[in-house]
């Protein structure tokens, strides 16, 4: 549903050791949007501590099919 909603996530090395938490309120949005949004935060704070090797962890079956481009064009994020 659209409402008010927040996104975050928690990034792990391949040692699985924390690297750091993350979040954020994005005011009104899709629910798929915010998933997108927490995946897309969480790629960029990855690329700004140079990671390069990245595997992406999700429960929500739209968001994988936005990312590999098996889902309609819904949101400017993809």
């Amino acid at each position: 549903e659209n409402g008010f909603v927040a996104t975050g996530g928690v990034l792990w090395d391949r040692s699985e050791r924390w690297i750091l938490g993350y979040n954020r309120h994005l005011r009104f949005c899709f629910v798929n949007e915010a998933e997108l949004w927490g995946i897309k935060d969480g790629l960029e704070l990855l690329l700004e501590r140079n990671y390069d090797s990245v595997l992406i962890q999700t429960d929500s079956i739209e968001a994988i099919n936005a990312i590999q481009g098996q889902a309609p064009n819904s949101s400017d994020l993809i």
